[in-house]
């Protein structure tokens, strides 16, 4: 009879890590029981995830399968022995319920590095003051949250990335979380409104916004140091794509371009882009260092040929631009039109879907 050699129990305990981080914490917590070794590894796990891959149960009534969430996140939070270095609250099901307050307090007492909540349904869930007592974050995201600052704000002195959506605060708070993040290079913000939004952040990197939220240019104040942009925009409505054209005139050191198309059916252009443009003046100088374009969701319309026939007839140093087609739409008809459009840049290519066009 052979003898039984335990690899389970003698794998290194770096591989375990790896083996138990890209599993659901469910499974996680399972598998304590493979050996000893095993048994308490999880509560040592520097990232706690927990979304719909976590105590899903959609046979269960709703009231029923959050209560049960909720138990098993105090849980899981009670007998974790290890730094957190990643908290993520991302479940489909979860609306706003007073334990994350709790949770949030938790967090704010270790080193937490990455923290990120998002509330799906229900109203806009309050954050407690205790979040802005993380002095270790690197990486904050909320989604469907509204805050107040305390009166003594630290600010996040590590915070490199800052997603905020569907959110409501006023001006002069975000402009104060926002100039209390020294480090700050990624920010994101969607989905909200504001009369006038002044971004101090000197080391910012890449920013992403929504055209509609920044219903004039002149209610955006951003670092001139501003590499990457991405602008969802809704190519149906003038005021968008407007929006979007001043936002551009007050970026001119901008070298990545992304571009979201949205559609609203309820809109409609009655006017030629073009017809609008000629009456703008600057833009020039917004281009001259864009090098990389990339355009999602197009289907195709006047307005969104427009917007890419004025982008390629000045950037004067663009080196490649990505036209990423709608869901049905045939390429064919659009390369036609692309031919058309005259580049100020020599060396500009244009991918269209899988298939690459190099210049003439």
């Amino acid at each position: 009879m052979g003898v039984f050699f335990d690899y389970i129990s003698n794998l290194p305990d770096d591989v375990i890590e790896r083996i138990l981080l890209v599993l659901p914490i469910i499974d996680v917590v399972r598998m304590s029981v493979l050996s000893k070794k095993w048994r308490f590894k999880w509560a040592s796990l520097p990232q706690l995830v927990f979304d719909k891959q976590c105590f899903a149960h959609p046979s269960k009534v709703q009231t029923i399968l959050i209560e049960q969430l909720v138990k098993n996140i105090d849980r899981v939070l009670l007998l974790h022995t290890g730094p957190i270095q990643r908290f993520k609250l991302s479940h489909k099901d979860l609306l706003w319920v007073p334990e994350i307050d709790g949770w949030i307090l938790h967090l704010s007492r270790i080193k937490v590095e990455e923290v990120v909540i998002n509330i799906w349904k229900g109203g806009m869930y309050k954050l407690p003051s205790h979040l802005f007592s993380c002095q270790h974050l690197n990486h904050l995201e909320l989604y469907n949250c509204t805050f107040t600052l305390p009166r003594t704000l630290r600010g996040f002195v590590l915070l490199q990335t800052l997603d905020l959506q569907y959110f409501t605060v006023t001006d002069d708070i975000l402009e104060n979380v926002i100039s209390n993040c020294p480090l700050l290079k990624r920010l994101i913000l969607k989905y909200f409104h504001n009369s006038e939004l002044k971004i101090n952040a000197r080391k910012l990197c890449f920013l992403e916004l929504e055209a509609r939220d920044i219903a004039q240019e002149d209610q955006l104040v951003v670092s001139v140091g501003l590499k990457c942009l991405s602008l969802d925009v809704n190519f149906t409505s003038t005021e968008d794509i407007l929006a979007a054209i001043g936002i551009l005139r007050r970026m001119p050191n901008l070298q990545e371009l992304k571009l979201q198309a949205r559609y609203t059916a309820e809109e409609s252009i009655v006017e030629s882009i073009i017809d609008v443009f000629k009456g703008l003046d600057n833009l020039n100088c917004s281009l001259n260092h864009l090098q990389h374009i990339e355009i999602n969701g197009i289907s195709g319309i006047k307005t969104e040929l427009e917007v890419i026939e004025i982008l390629l007839a000045r950037a004067m140093v663009l080196k490649k631009m990505t036209i990423n087609l709608s869901k049905g739409i045939k390429g064919s008809g659009m390369y036609r039109e692309l031919l058309r459009f005259r580049r100020a840049s020599s060396e500009a290519e244009i991918l269209l879907g899988a298939t690459e066009f190099l210049t003439d």
